[in-house]
C-alpha cells in the first residue's frame, strides 16, 4: 500500500497557499482599473453626465440620500467607450501571451514562470499611474504590457502543478490554489475604494502603488524559495518528496509531433473552448463591469461600491473551498462517475448565474439591496467551475499536451475580456436600466448556450489523438536525485 503524507501542514500545501497568494495579487493588479476608473474620470465633464440621478433612472425613488451620489471628479474626461477600452487593454495583452507562456514554461519551469509573469506585471503596475498622468495611449501601453505579463500564469501553473498535485488530491489543491482570484476580487474592490477617496498621491494611483509593490514582494520570495520539482525542493520531507514525485510519474510517452488539427477541433476540445468563452464573458462581466452597474442603477457611492462589488466574490470564495473537497470526495468514493462531477459543477456555475442575471435586469435603485442579493447569488457558485467543473476537465483529456490546450483554451476565453467592455460601454452609453438589461440578457444566453453545448459534447479521458507510443518506457525516478533505498512505502 503507498505511503501517503497527511495533506495538513504539508509541504505541498504550503506551496498551494503561496501560489493562492500569487493568484489574489494577480487579480488584485487585474480588477484594479475597475474601481479606479471611477475616480479618474471627471464625470462633471463628460456629456453622458455619470452621477446624476434623474439622468439614470428618471422618475424612479431611489432609497438614498443624495450625498451618495457625490464623488471627487479625476482628471480625465474619457467618454464611455474610451473607459471600455482602457479595461479591456489588460485582455489584448494578456491574449497574446498565453501559448507562448505555456512554451517558456516548458522550457524555464512553472515556479519561474508563475513567478516572473506576476513580478514583470507587478512593476508595469506601479508605472501605470505615470502613464496616465502623460497622456492616453501610453496609459494604454501599460495596461496591454500589465496583461501582456500576467498571460503566462495559468498556463505555467499547469506545468508547475504537474510536478506537485497528486492526481487524487488534484481538486483541492487546485480549487484551493485558485480560490485565490475571489480573494483578488475581494481584497482589491473595497480596498480600491478606499484608496480611491482616502489614498495618497491624490487617492486612485495609490491603488496601482499599493497592488503593484505587493506583487513584487511577493514574487522575490516565491521565486527565491520553491524550486520546480519536489526533488529538488529544500526544506521538504524525503517522504513527501517521494509520495509526490510516485504519484505524479506515470509511464509517460511522448508522442512524435503535437496533434494541433485534433487540439483545436475535437468535439472534446471544443466542448472546453465553447464553455471557456460563454464562462469567461459573465466573470469579466462581474469583475470588470458591475462596479459600474452599481454606480449607475443602484446608486451606491464608491466606498459602499466597492464593498458591496466585492460581496458576491466572498461568497464564491467560501463555495470554492467547500466544494473543491467535495468533488473530490464525490469522486474518490465513487459516489458520482467523474463525467458526472464535471457536468454538475460545470451546470451549477453557468445555469446559476444565467439565472440571477434574469432576475437582476429586471431591479433598479428603489431596490437595490435586491439587486446586491441577485449579484451575490449569480457569483456564488461560480468557482464551482475550477473546482469539479471544465477547468479541473483542461488537464484531463489532453495527456501531455495539456498545457498548450490550456494554453487555447486560455486565448479565447481571454476575448470577452477585450470585446466586452467596448460591447457594455457601447450598449449603456446613457446609464439606463433598460440598457443594462440587454446586457444581461445576452450574458445569460451566453451561459446557457455554452453549458448545453459541454453537457452534449465533454469528456473526462485522455482523447485517442492525445495517448502515446506504448513501446517507450517509464522515465527513471532516480533522475529526480531522490535515493528510493532510503524511503520506505
Amino acid at each position: 500500500m503507498q505511503y501517503s503524507p497527511g495533506f495538513f501542514f504539508s509541504f505541498r500545501l504550503f506551496l498551494t497557499f503561496s501560489v493562492f497568494f500569487g493568484l489574489t495579487i494577480l487579480y488584485m493588479q487585474r480588477t484594479n482599473m475597475g474601481i479606479a476608473i471611477l475616480c479618474m474620470v471627471n464625470h462633471s465633464s463628460v456629456d453622458t453626465q455619470q452621477f446624476i440621478p434623474d439622468v439614470a433612472v428618471d422618475d424612479l425613488t431611489c432609497n438614498f440620500e443624495k450625498k451618495n451620489y457625490t464623488l471627487r471628479d479625476g482628471n480625465f474626461s474619457w467618454p464611455k467607450k474610451t473607459q471600455g477600452l482602457i479595461l479591456s487593454m489588460f485582455f489584448y495583452g494578456y491574449f497574446f501571451s498565453q501559448i507562448p507562456g505555456g512554451w517558456l514554461s516548458s522550457k524555464i519551469g512553472g515556479v519561474r514562470t508563475f513567478g516572473l509573469s506576476i513580478f514583470l506585471g507587478s512593476i508595469t503596475t506601479v508605472f501605470i499611474p505615470f502613464a496616465a498622468k502623460i497622456n492616453l495611449y501610453l496609459l494604454l501601453v501599460f495596461r496591454f504590457l500589465t496583461g501582456f505579463f500576467h498571460g503566462p500564469c495559468f498556463p505555467s501553473l499547469g506545468t508547475l502543478w504537474s510536478h506537485w498535485a497528486p492526481p487524487t488530491e488534484r481538486s483541492r489543491i487546485l480549487g484551493i490554489a485558485t480560490s485565490g482570484v475571489q480573494l483578488g476580487n475581494i481584497i482589491a474592490l473595497p480596498f480600491g475604494g478606499i484608496l480611491c477617496q482616502h489614498g495618497f498621491d491624490g487617492g486612485w494611483p495609490s491603488i496601482f502603488y499599493i497592488y503593484g509593490v505587493f506583487g513584487i514582494v511577493w514574487a522575490a520570495l516565491f521565486l527565491a524559495f520553491f524550486s520546480e520539482s519536489p526533488a529538488h525542493q529544500k526544506s521538504i520531507s524525503r517522504e513527501e518528496s517521494f509520495y509526490i514525485i510516485h504519484s505524479i510519474n506515470k509511464p509517460v510517452n511522448r508522442p512524435k509531433k503535437t496533434p494541433w488539427k485534433s487540439l483545436i477541433t475535437s468535439k472534446a476540445s471544443l466542448a472546453i473552448y465553447v464553455v471557456t468563452f460563454c464562462f469567461n464573458w459573465g466573470a469579466y462581466l462581474y469583475m470588470t463591469q458591475i462596479p459600474t452597474y452599481i454606480r449607475d442603477v443602484l446608486q451606491f457611492d464608491i466606498e459602499s461600491n466597492g464593498i458591496l462589488s466585492s460581496i458576491p466574490f466572498l461568497v464564491s470564495w467560501i463555495v470554492v473551498i467547500i466544494s473543491s473537497f467535495i468533488a473530490d470526495y464525490l469522486i474518490s468514493k465513487n459516489k458520482l462517475q467523474k463525467i458526472s462531477v464535471r457536468k454538475l459543477y460545470t451546470s451549477l456555475s453557468m445555469f446559476t448565474p444565467m439565472c440571477a442575471l434574469i432576475f437582476l435586469s429586471y431591479v433598479d435603485c428603489s431596490s437595490p439591496y435586491l439587486g446586491v442579493f441577485f449579484l451575490i447569488l449569480g457569483q456564488a457558485l461560480n468557482g464551482c467551475s475550477g473546482t469539479g467543473g471544465f477547468f479541473i476537465n483542461s488537464h484531463e483529456i489532453a495527456g501531455p499536451f495539456s498545457g498548450i490546450l490550456i494554453g487555447i483554451q486560455n486565448m479565447i476565453g481571454t476575448i470577452p475580456g477585450f470585446i466586452g467592455p467596448y460591447i457594455v460601454g457601447h450598449i449603456t452609453s446613457n446609464h439606463k436600466l433598460e440598457e443594462w438589461r440587454i446586457v444581461f440578457w445576452l450574458t445569460s444566453f451566453l451561459y446557457c448556450f455554452g453549458c448545453i453545448f459541454y453537457l452534449i459534447f465533454t469528456e473526462v479521458e485522455v482523447q485517442n489523438w492525445a495517448k502515446c507510443d506504448k513501446t517507450q518506457t517509464r522515465p527513471n525516478l532516480d533522475s529526480e536525485k531522490i535515493d528510493l533505498n532510503e524511503m520506505s512505502l
